[in-house]
């Protein structure tokens, strides 16, 4: 059987043409903007105008505005949980890969704290009360 130009065949189905997956990718890369701006109030049509497609292809893709936010925030899960893995990874070979994340600003990298590094090396309750010499039972 052969397959119509632009279009390509995936375990015994007909994918979609090359042009639609760019528009399914379009319209997600906009959604994306235009919901994270708008919230779930943000409108479809602007998706559509923006991405380039008429609001039948938006709907075509995703049937419901409902179904176009999950496809968002799928795709936004997917990213994070792939930058966890690599994160997890470099963690692992010592070396953390760039996934272009910044610190906000006026924020400083913290140091670990270690209950052995202070100079009385002695473990230290939540309330801050040393436990020598009965601490714990309020006898001096």
């Amino acid at each position: 059987m052969s397959i119509p130009a632009g279009e390509q065949e995936t375990g015994g189905r007909r994918a979609q043409r090359i042009d639609a997956r760019a528009n399914r990718g379009r319209i997600l890369d906009v959604a994306e903007e235009v919901f994270g701006q708008g919230g779930e109030s943000a409108s479809t049509e602007e998706v559509a105008r923006l991405a380039g497609v008429g609001i039948a292809t938006v709907f075509r893709h995703f049937p419901t505005k409902a179904a176009l936010l999950e496809a968002v925030l799928t795709r936004r899960f997917d990213r994070l949980r792939e930058q966890g893995v690599a994160l997890g990874r470099g963690h692992r070979e010592g070396v953390l890969p760039d996934l272009g994340l910044v610190a906000p600003a006026g924020r400083r990298a913290r140091r670990k704290h270690h209950p052995r590094s202070r100079s009385d090396a002695g473990p230290r309750h939540r309330d801050g009360a040393g436990r020598g010499a009965g601490g714990d039972l309020g006898v001096a």
